[in-house]
């Protein structure tokens, strides 16, 4: 009876570990974030003007490919998210506090075009941002 309890410990103690390093694995696997966000004022972001509802999908895999890994998509017609408007490679940067709310980082208006430009942007809960690349 003790050898029956022992084995049964150690191989639920086995399925345990595989469990988790499983788990483990598909999290490393593909780190995509997004964030949908909505722009009251006109924001230049790159060669777009954005202004309304917009999600940023954010691809951990293609940046460290040296891919574009931030996309932008506008809402369409039907409600989806349908309509890219740009796309680019970020530049990351490590921030002291993980940001509480999806942020953006925005400079003050260029008086040649008169709206904000779009800097970076960080995900909620994350400590890193991602910078707009220049022009």
């Amino acid at each position: 009876m003790k050898r029956h309890f022992i084995i049964g410990s150690m191989l639920g103690a086995l399925i345990l570990a595989f469990g988790l390093f499983a788990a483990q694995a598909q999290v490393q696997k593909s780190k995509i974030e997004k964030a949908v966000v909505q722009f009251d004022e006109p924001v230049k972001l790159l060669d777009v003007i954005l202004k309304g509802e917009y999600l940023f999908l954010h691809d951990e895999e293609k940046m460290a490919k040296g891919e574009a890994c931030t996309w932008v998509y506008q809402k369409g017609k039907t409600g989806d998210f349908d309509k890219l408007v740009v796309s680019f490679h970020c530049i990351p940067v490590n921030r002291d506090q993980p940001a509480k709310t999806f942020t953006v980082g925005v400079s003050m208006p260029n008086p040649a075009i008169g709206i904000p430009e779009l800097l970076d942007y960080q995900f909620a809960g994350s400590i890193e941002a991602h910078r707009v690349p220049k022009g």
